[in-house]
C-alpha cells in the first residue's frame, strides 16, 4: 500500500481519453466503498473523464482483485485496493492464483481507517471489560461479525480473544463491513468490528453501543499487547489505528500513466 514510484517527466499523451473503472472488491456499504464514493467525483473532475465505480465482491475481496489484474493493463481500469485483500489474502489464501506484488502496481495510498468495537443493545455489556466478562460467564453462545476471515477487524478482534481467552463465534460476511453492520442493527449477531465513523455517527442512538477503538498494525509486532478499558485501544503498545486503503492499476502498463494517475 506505501509502494511509492517515481515522477515521470511527461505522462502518457491523451491519457485518459475514455472512462475509467475503478473496482471495489467489496459490496456497497462498506469502508472501501465509502472511500471510491468519497474520492470519485473530484478524481473524475481532475482526470477530464468519468471514474466508474464497480462493486465486485465476494472471496474476501479475491474476486475483485482477480478481475483487476486479469483486465486490458491500458491503464483504465484501477483497484481500491485495502490491507486484507493485497496485504492478509496472500497469506490466507496462498493459492490464490494473483499475486498483488507481482501482477499489480500500487500507485498511492488513499485513506487511513480506524476500526471499531460496537454491541448491539440486546445485550448488557458497556465496556469491554464487561464485554469479556458476560462472554466469559458464556462460552460459546456469543458470536462476533466482521468484513471478512482476512479482515482487518477481524484480526483485531482474534487478538482480543486471544489475549483474554474468549470463546466467541466468528461470522464472516460477504462483501464487507457493511452486511456484517446490517446484521449487528438487525440483531443477527452481537457484536461487530465497524469503521469509527459508522460508530461516531450512530454513537448518539440508541440501536448500538460503541465500546472501544481496535487499532491493529500487522507491519510492528515487537512490543508489549494490551487490552485497554472502554473507548481506548486494543493493539500493540505504541501503534496507531491506521488501516490504509489502497489504490493499485493493473501491471505491466505505460509508466507515464502510473505517473499521471498518481
Amino acid at each position: 500500500m506505501l509502494t511509492a514510484y517515481g515522477a515521470i517527466a511527461q505522462p502518457a499523451a491523451g491519457y485518459p481519453a475514455k472512462p475509467i473503472r475503478m473496482i471495489v472488491p467489496f459490496a456497497p456499504g462498506g469502508a472501501s466503498d465509502f472511500v471510491a464514493r468519497i474520492i470519485q467525483p473530484k478524481l473524475s473532475e481532475l482526470l477530464g473523464q468519468h471514474l466508474v465505480v464497480e462493486n465486485r465482491s465476494g472471496a474476501a475481496g479475491n474476486i475483485g482483485v482477480e478481475i483487476a489484474a486479469r483486465a486490458t493493463p491500458d491503464g483504465y481500469t484501477v483497484l481500491l485496493g485495502n490491507v486484507g485483500a493485497m496485504a492478509i489474502n496472500p497469506s490466507i489464501f496462498p493459492d490464490f492464483k494473483i499475486k498483488p506484488l507481482r501482477d499489480l502496481i500500487c500507485t498511492t495510498a488513499i485513506a487511513d481507517l480506524p476500526g471499531g468495537l460496537a454491541v448491539h443493545p440486546s445485550i448488557p455489556p458497556n465496556t469491554v471489560t464487561e464485554l469479556i466478562a458476560y462472554a466469559k460467564s458464556r462460552p460459546g453462545q456469543l458470536d462476533y461479525g466482521s468484513a471478512g476471515v482476512s479482515s482487518a477487524g477481524s484480526l483485531s478482534f482474534e487478538f482480543l480473544i486471544n489475549k483474554v481467552g474468549l470463546d466467541i463465534q466468528h461470522i464472516p460476511y460477504n462483501g464487507g463491513v457493511g452486511a456484517a453492520m446490517i446484521a449487528l442493527l438487525g440483531g443477527e449477531i452481537k457484536i461487530a468490528n465497524c469503521l469509527i465513523k459508522n460508530l461516531t455517527e450512530i454513537d448518539s442512538l440508541p440501536h448500538l453501543r460503541n465500546l472501544i477503538e481496535i487499532s491493529l498494525r500487522i507491519d510492528r509486532m515487537e512490543g508489549k499487547g494490551e487490552v485497554d478499558d472502554e473507548r481506548k485501544t486494543i493493539g500493540r503498545e505504541g501503534d496507531g489505528s491506521a488501516l490504509p486503503e489502497g489504490h493499485e492499476k493493473r501491471q505491466r502498463r505505460d509508466s507515464g500513466r502510473i505517473d499521471c494517475a498518481h
